[in-house]
């Protein structure tokens, strides 16, 4: 028995066509999560790109496609072969709409956790790790870090990559913990305010914040030292 060999070029072109308009849509994605402080709360808004949703054209190839092959005998090949493609682009457009979700979900929660920060500024931002975020949300530690990759929210206190929000502690004399980002930042301004001629040391810088009830090491202070590109007092002194 001969076998018919059918040509689906044009019909692989016709879906080669359709998955590069949905891989350019995603492409064009540009998800910006916006943050304001109004009285009642902090609404957030997730922005993707111009296109509402994605979308796969089927009927049209599906009639080409069978109008074609009918002729030929070949019906189940076709059906075969779109069902295939069709089940390829849902599949896409699904994982894209579920790390749409995620994120949106992952945004939500860092606004409820760091409502201070958004109304008042850095010095109230909170420690706050990857796993809490993911244990409130319902998905892996791994699945937050990758999500909130290369993100960045638009605050009331300026526009912050997404992973500025997740860090460590600080414990205070009050039992609570400030965040290592919001002592970094007091420890960058008491250098900023230095007399030159008389520059704080490291335990100098120690003793001001356990006086402000911010209990912290030494080797702490110079580790955050070194990370802000401020030399040692020695070395920082004006004759």
């Amino acid at each position: 028995m001969t076998r018919t060999r059918i040509d689906l070029q044009p019909f692989s072109l016709a879906f080669q066509h359709a998955s590069l308009q949905i891989q350019t849509k995603v492409q064009m994605i540009q998800e910006a999560i916006k943050a304001g402080n109004d009285s009642k709360a902090l609404e957030l808004l997730q922005t993707l790109g111009n296109d509402p949703e994605l979308t796969i054209d089927q009927q049209r190839q599906v009639r080409e496609l069978i109008a074609k092959v009918r002729e030929r005998q070949s019906l189940e090949e076709a059906k075969k072969y779109i069902r295939d493609k069709i089940r390829a682009g849902k599949f896409l457009i699904k994982s894209i709409q579920q790390r749409q979700e995620t994120i949106l979900n992952i945004a939500k929660e860092i606004v409820n956790r760091q409502k201070e920060f958004f109304e008042k500024g850095i010095a109230h931002l909170k420690p706050m790790t990857m796993a809490q975020i993911a244990q409130a949300v319902g998905v892996h530690e791994t699945t937050v870090s990758r999500a909130v990759s290369g993100k960045y929210m638009q605050t009331p206190q300026g526009l912050f990559e997404m992973k500025f929000f997740f860090t460590t502690g600080i414990p205070t004399e009050e039992g609570n913990a400030l965040s290592n980002t919001t002592v970094k930042n007091m420890i960058a301004e008491l250098f900023k305010n230095e007399d030159p001629r008389n520059p704080l040391s490291d335990q100098q810088i120690v003793e001001i914040l356990r006086s402000r009830g911010i209990k912290i090491a030494r080797r702490t202070v110079a580790k955050y030292r070194a990370e802000l590109n401020i030399l040692p007092s020695h070395l920082r002194k004006v004759y």
